[in-house]
């Protein structure tokens, strides 16, 4: 995923219609630095830009463009008292047209698209900071939920809304085994470490809280084994419900949970996830 520059791309813009301020009878060194920045804008885009593997279209015109530019340049440069001649104008004027065409005919079949808003929550958290849906604590007791819990902030931005409910259970399922292990005093797990297998254990032995066992039972009755079916979709609703209640549970397993001491790559990353909800 590559986020836009929108203003910067702007600016690209800008520096290439400014060309058209290149006039018959201007001098050299009053269009010398319009046609620097153009110039250089230009290389930029199809040389050093994350738009570069993007533009093959234009990429000829813009060579075609950028050379002549250059050339205007030198020539400024060793006449800055020269005067713009019409058919220099001329010559510009038809290359920019020439690029221009094909550029915005090529740049309008971009994908691009603006994502809504969901809800009340912030856009640029849920991409970024997907581990803000869920408790602050959470990657302190059990880091390995980094990776789905920013999974699923990025699939409710994009209206992902099944692969949502996925890797929410998935985050659910990892704080279920960590909260076992706390409760049991590291028994073995249940076979298989499915939430259902988990809260049914739980309920069994009489491990931890009862409520604990109950909330899970009850999440994977009615959402976890309905996701599972290869027919089931989810919907906008139903995924940030699912979101809810797998924060909710999760709130009351942490505090049966000690705190784990994470690698260094996984504190990095979850130091740079919790910096940007704070933000």
């Amino acid at each position: 995923m590559i986020r836009i520059d929108l203003p910067w791309f702007a600016n690209v813009i800008t520096a290439i219609e400014n060309l058209r301020k290149v006039k018959t009878g201007a001098t050299a060194a009053a269009v010398l630095y319009r046609l620097r920045i153009a110039g250089g804008q230009i290389g930029v885009l199809y040389d050093g830009s994350l738009y570069a593997p993007f533009l093959k279209i234009s990429r000829q015109k813009s060579l075609e463009l950028r050379d002549l530019v250059n050339r205007l340049v030198d020539w400024c440069g060793q006449n800055p008292k020269g005067i713009i001649d019409e058919f220099q104008e001329w010559e510009l004027s038809f290359n920019r047209e020439q690029f221009t065409t094909v550029f915005f005919a090529e740049v309008t079949g971009f994908p691009t698209y603006l994502i809504t808003q969901k809800e009340n929550y912030d856009i640029d958290k849920l991409i970024n900071s997907g581990v803000g849906l869920f408790p602050a604590n959470m990657l302190k007791k059990v880091p390995e939920t980094f990776h789905d819990a920013m999974e699923t902030g990025k699939c409710l931005a994009f209206e992902l809304h099944t692969a949502c409910g996925f890797h929410t259970f998935r985050v659910v399922e990892a704080v279920a085994r960590k909260c076992w292990d706390a409760v049991s005093n590291n028994k073995p797990r249940p076979n298989p470490q499915s939430l259902g297998t988990i809260a049914r254990e739980l309920e069994k032995e009489k491990l931890g809280d009862d409520k604990v066992a109950q909330a899970l039972r009850q999440l994977t009755s009615l959402h976890r084994n309905p996701l599972a079916h290869p027919e089931a979709i989810l919907q906008a609703d139903e995924a940030g419900a699912i979101v809810g209640l797998a924060r909710s549970v999760i709130s009351m397993m942490l505090p049966q949970i000690p705190d784990q001491l994470p690698t260094t790559t996984a504190f990095t990353q979850i130091a740079d996830a919790l910096s940007a909800v704070r933000e």
